[in-house]
């Protein structure tokens, strides 16, 4: 591989006339009024630059919830010409008279390497120093801030009161529109907590911070210059936070790191494969064992005669926008079959094209994604026949301008990210590291959180077994914008649950890809909350230190000699634990092991009401007043639960109800969410407690909609320290509830949750066979 080529812009070249964003100029450099500058207006300054240093995210990241400051940057130049003195009047860079090298001047960095331009980093120029080595040679240097700089500085009049109970999300879009930061400019999530009112008054950042915190969210400037804003789900949720994207250790092994986004990749688990036909005539589709490029069967698409357009789609999603990907899947075109091109959605550009026949063949098509969704297809080069074929195997896409080697989790060195055969999967060769930190500091620890709402009353969270042993490590906040007490205490319990124990960990990763051309695409690739895995080896023996961490920090330097060093701020992950069945194996007499490999306890009834098949786990409610249950372990008493519940007729002569319930002890203790759906069809939810088979009476109930025969309706519940809730709704017509809470700490130690169902006493319905689908139990993270 080529050295990476660095690329420095300064926008010098602002007009002195237009809406163009330029920070410093009295009209053009108020927030509100002006647009950024385009690309056109930088001047490359990239054959001056003698070195480079930049750093965005955080310096450390032992504190109770994610901080992110203002990015920074120092670039030096050769100026033996005195184009960067701001005292030369006859250099390149002077407009009207007046020398353009100056504060707030519009700053882009980025490197180009394999045929990818990555961004650096994006922001404003600050002090510019001009230096002497000699008579004859001379050095400039300017210090650069990013836009969180630019909203510090900003101190905002109070207007009357607006914005209550909108989302986190929603509130940092009101502050960047007060301030006039344009819209193309912010990736902001929508949020989760709502929040008070506000006047806008004071420091844009200040009060941007205080709603990231509030939602125990992420914001920072991205290194193309945008505002980020992420919710407090999205570590756990977004592909790149959940699982890693690079394995970082101290010894190199070979292969490329590769993660496919294809789901089903080679049609191991069901038809289709997330492929779908399109066209007036379009093809049929099936899975075929008749050949197969990795392992045991291929889509076989059999083609109609003629139509307009037919082809066969696989919609691609989990993309960056922005960023490089190629997509790539083997085809089989049998003689006398039509060849296949490769094409995608919107794109006037192909990819290529089948060129042989009776053998694989992999096709290949590269771009940049404009969104996060892109529709890719395979389509017949001429008007096909009834009857002629083509068999699809290996579908892969990945970010990078290069197909690599294919891999899913059955290939030597894959892993699968959830379920084996039908999910995301990626291959994480182990890449050099030039050094390591490890740390286990008391810093790392919040095991006592005092919070409260303006205006509200302070609430507690609190682990008694992590105070008793390492004493109490407070944080205490009476200043946070959510809107109830309930809110806060959620808060304060989440931080609790999450820094409570303090875990070895890896705090930084230094990495000098000179060392190995494979961690160019990792130093400049990897953003603010990407996930990675670092190994080491420790000299004294033992078992290798394997540590998941999320990138918190990112420091990029770039010496005399265009080396590059990176170095990375590392959070110790909390992992998910996840405890997922989609239902897709065949069980009587009850319903076996999930696809995480946790076994299903059920138990009431006759063995036979409990099934697994098509998809769903079922129970057939044969008599009354009789507990079908299933029950697995999760591990932890903080859980999240989420599933689909399809009850198959409208109750006659009493209700039918279907208990989720969490931190079970046994079936004689636990928490549940319970819904009983009436013979009139309502639909309530309550929230019990069962302490040695004793019912407690309603801790809080809701009346959450109206059941018709054959609805499916997901049931949601979280136990997080003392705080219970549920909810549920029926996904296909009803919008997302919000959650019923409660407080209660009576139940402290289950570590199972699971599902009851029952016919009340005095049902009529004739043996209903009501169905699950979709579990997941998180021990984790709290799903909002």
């Amino acid at each position: 591989m080529a050295d990476p080529r660095h690329i420095v812009e300064i926008g010098f070249t602002a007009p002195l006339t237009g809406t163009a964003f330029h920070l410093g100029d009295t009209t053009r450099g108020v927030l509100g009024v002006g647009t950024l500058a385009s690309s056109s207006l930088f001047t490359d300054v990239s054959t001056f630059v003698t070195s480079i240093v930049t750093r965005r995210g955080a310096t450390d990241a032992d504190g109770p919830y994610p901080r992110f400051e203002a990015g920074t940057a120092t670039i030096r130049f050769r100026n033996d010409d005195r184009r960067f003195d701001p005292l030369n009047l006859t250099g390149p860079y002077v407009a009207a008279g007046v020398t353009q090298v100056e504060p707030m001047r519009a700053v882009r960095i980025r490197v180009e390497h394999n045929g990818v331009t990555y961004p650096v980093w994006r922001g404003f120029t600050d002090q510019w120093s001009v230096g002497y080595d000699g008579p004859d040679s001379a050095w400039a240097q300017v210090t650069c801030f990013d836009a969180l700089s630019v909203f510090a500085a900003q101190d905002r009049g109070a207007v009357a009161a607006v914005g209550a109970g909108e989302s986190s999300g929603a509130r940092i879009a009101r502050i960047l529109n007060n301030v006039g930061w344009p819209a193309a400019d912010r990736v902001l999530a929508a949020g989760v907590e709502s929040v008070q009112a506000t006047t806008l008054a004071g420091p844009a950042l200040t009060e941007m911070l205080l709603t990231a915190d509030t939602e125990l969210g992420e914001l920072w400037m991205d290194a193309q210059g945008r505002v980020t804003f992420r919710d407090r789900s999205a570590p756990y949720t977004d592909a790149r936070s959940r699982w890693p994207v690079a394995h970082f250790s101290d010894q190199a092994a070979s292969g490329d790191t590769t993660i496919n986004l294809a789901t089903n990749p080679s049609i191991e688990t069901f038809a289709g494969g997330g492929w779908t036909p399109v066209g007036t005539v379009p093809p049929s589709l099936a899975r075929s064992n008749t050949r197969a490029r990795f392992g045991s069967g291929s889509l076989l698409a059999t083609w109609g005669t003629g139509g307009l357009l037919p082809g066969v789609a696989y919609d691609v999603v989990g993309l960056t926008p922005g960023r490089t990907y190629t997509i790539s899947a083997y085809v089989w075109v049998p003689t006398g079959s039509p060849r296949i091109d490769t094409v995608v959605a919107g794109r006037s550009a192909f990819g290529t094209s089948s060129t042989t026949n009776d053998q694989w063949e992999r096709l290949v098509w590269t771009g940049t994604a404009t969104a996060t969704t892109l529709g890719f297809g395979l389509w017949p080069s001429g008007s096909p026949t009834a009857g002629q074929q083509v068999w699809i195997d290996g579908l892969q896409v990945e970010e990078g301008a290069v197909a690599t080697a294919y891999v899913d989790g059955d290939q030597p060195g894959g892993e699968w990210d959830r379920v084996a055969g039908s999910s995301t999967s990626r291959r994480l060769p182990e890449l050099p590291y030039q050094d390591v930190t490890l740390t286990n500091a008391a810093l790392q620890i919040t095991n006592q959180v005092r919070a409260a709402r303006a205006g509200g009353t302070e609430q507690l969270g609190e682990d008694t077994t992590s105070v008793s042993k390492y004493l109490p490590r407070t944080h205490t906040r009476s200043d946070l914008i959510m809107q109830t007490d309930l809110d806060a205490r959620v808060w304060a319990e989440q931080i609790v649950a999450r820094r409570s124990r303090p875990e070895p960990k890896v705090a930084a990763v230094e990495l000098k890809p000179v060392a190995d051309d494979r961690l160019y695409p990792q130093v400049f690739g990897r953003e603010l909350g990407d996930r990675v895995r670092v190994t080491r080896r420790p000299p004294g023996g033992g078992s290798p230190i394997v540590r998941p961490a999320w990138v918190r920090g990112v420091e990029h330097q770039m010496n005399a000699y265009r080396e590059w060093k990176t170095t990375f701020t590392l959070e110790q992950t909390q992992d998910a634990i996840l405890v997922e069945d989609r239902f897709g194996r065949t069980v009587s007499n009850g319903w076996g092991s999930a696809d995480s490999g946790e076994a299903w306890t059920t138990a009431f009834g006759s063995t036979s009401d409990y099934a697994v098949g098509a998809g769903v786990g079922t129970h057939t409610l044969t008599s009354t007043n009789v507990f079908r249950t299933a029950l697995i372990p999760i591990g932890m008493a903080n859980q999240s639960m989420t599933v689909d519940v399809t009850i198959p007729v409208l109750p006659t002569g009493a209700p039918i109800t279907v208990w989720m319930v969490g931190r079970a002890v046994d079936l004689t203790t636990y928490y549940t969410a319970t819904i009983s759906v009436a013979t009139s069809g309502t639909v309530t939810l309550t929230i019990y407690r069962r302490v040695a088979s004793a019912l407690s009476s309603a801790l809080a109930t809701a009346s959450v909609g109206t059941h018709s025969a054959g609805n499916t309706w997901r049931l949601q519940m979280g136990t997080l320290g003392t705080v219970i809730r549920g909810r549920a709704w029926r996904p296909a017509s009803d919008p997302t509830p919000g959650w019923t809470s409660v407080v209660d700490t009576v139940i402290s130690t289950g570590t199972q949750a699971g599902l009851l169902t029952r016919r009340e006493t005095g049902n009529t319905n004739t043996n209903p066979v009501l169905s699950f689908d979709g579990w997941l139990a998180d021990g984790r993270h709290w799903w909002d």
